[in-house]
């Protein structure tokens, strides 16, 4: 069982499980530990050019287009307020 003292605490805790102590432990199956394969596998990563934007923040405005657009009343303007057209 785990105490934390407060919300840092809690944080700091969740931070060293996840990049210490499940990131050198075996995986069940095949044995491998994370982040002797993670150092194996680095020199294949290729960085991405400037002009690829990061997944997460198109999804983000995406989010935020759609909450406005629909709380307005309106649909998205593609669409028109079709009610059989869902995103």
């Amino acid at each position: 069982m785990r105490c934390f003292y407060s919300l840092e605490d809690m944080n700091r805790q969740t931070v060293q499980r996840a990049t210490v102590r499940f990131a050198n432990r075996p995986l069940a199956k095949t044995k491998l530990i994370p982040v002797m394969l993670f150092e194996t596998e680095i020199s294949a990563l290729v960085k991405l050019p400037d002009y690829v934007r990061n997944p997460e923040l198109c999804m983000e405005t995406l989010n935020r287009s759609k909450k406005s657009l629909l709380g307005r009343g309106g649909g998205f303007p593609l669409f028109g307020n079709d009610p059989h057209v869902s995103l």
